[in-house]
């Protein structure tokens, strides 16, 4: 569709627009008629088939992904007032609350293609004097669809890579539950970061259950920043007493083993049957331990 645009395939324009749009898509040669027709066309569609059409339309029409495109299209567009004309009119069909939660999300997403996040920042202002909107509720729901639930459904991908970080992400119980039933299952994921999470020690027993499976590969984990106390540093030990453990390195630095957490660790690391090779704890009440054998 873009394409036609800019090399004029009329035949096609015709068909997509109707002879209304047309006639004044022709008169005032606007990229802008081509992207509210396929809102509205999207917006049309009960089953949703259009959306990704859609999406990759409107980015496509940006500049700068034409750029990246040059050696596919002969012609570019220079697009900035369609685009902006297209930001205005997606946001004006958000505001108007008469869309359904699957509709307004989409245009949300429409929104992130062309770069603009206008109504997300309406939301996060804590000095805007906005009513709450049905709008701004299906943008909450889609922040919290991209933030917990995107990274939950992420697990499946990140046993199939070798290195998985994740430090940072303020990540929740339900996640680390998938990660540790994902650990369990036969993967390649060898390096595993997820300092300054909030795992504590619930978390931590989750994951140590997985490295306890035989099908667990998982040679480095870093868990620094992570409120891990004793308990945690007991779940710790048992798995890499374990037969099937593979964890060559651990990072528990900032912390809060205690003592006690360190030796069982440190313990670890000199037993010859161990696999672990390389132990770093730097907390408050020790003088840290940064060890290999």
């Amino acid at each position: 569709m873009f394409y036609s645009h800019v090399v004029m395939n009329i035949k096609v324009l015709k068909c997509f627009l109707g002879a209304v749009r047309y006639r004044r898509y022709i008169g005032r040669n606007s990229l802008y008629e081509i992207l509210q027709s396929a809102v509205n066309k999207s917006l049309r569609s009960k089953n949703g088939r259009l959306d990704l059409f859609l999406r990759f339309l409107l980015g496509i029409s940006l500049e700068s992904n034409q750029r990246l495109l040059r050696d596919l299209l002969t012609h570019t567009e220079n697009s900035s007032e369609s685009v902006s004309k297209a930001i205005k009119f997606i946001q004006d069909r958000i505001r108007c609350d008469d869309l359904t939660a699957d509709r307004c999300i989409n245009l949300f997403l429409c929104l992130l293609e062309m770069n603009d996040q206008t109504l997300f920042g309406e939301i996060q202002d804590k000095n805007s004097k906005y009513v709450l909107r049905p709008s701004h509720c299906s943008a909450i729901v889609y922040m919290l669809q991209v933030s917990e639930e995107g990274r939950r459904r992420l697990i499946p991908a990140v046993v199939n890579c070798r290195k998985a970080l994740l430090a940072d992400c303020n990540l929740t119980d339900q996640f680390y539950e998938s990660l540790a039933s994902a650990l369990h299952s036969s993967n390649s994921l060898r390096e595993l970061d997820l300092s300054n999470n909030d795992l504590q020690d619930s978390g931590v027993k989750l994951l140590s259950d997985g490295l306890k499976s035989h099908n667990c590969q998982l040679q480095i984990l870093r868990l620094s920043g992570c409120m891990v106390t004793k308990e945690g540093c007991c779940y710790l030990a048992t798995a890499l007493s374990s037969n099937p453990s593979h964890l060559r390195e651990l990072d528990l630095s900032y912390n809060h083993p205690g003592p006690s957490g360190v030796q069982l660790l440190s313990d670890r690391l000199n037993d010859p049957n161990c696999t672990l090779n390389k132990l770093k704890i730097i907390c408050k009440g020790t003088r840290g331990v940064c060890r290999q054998k």
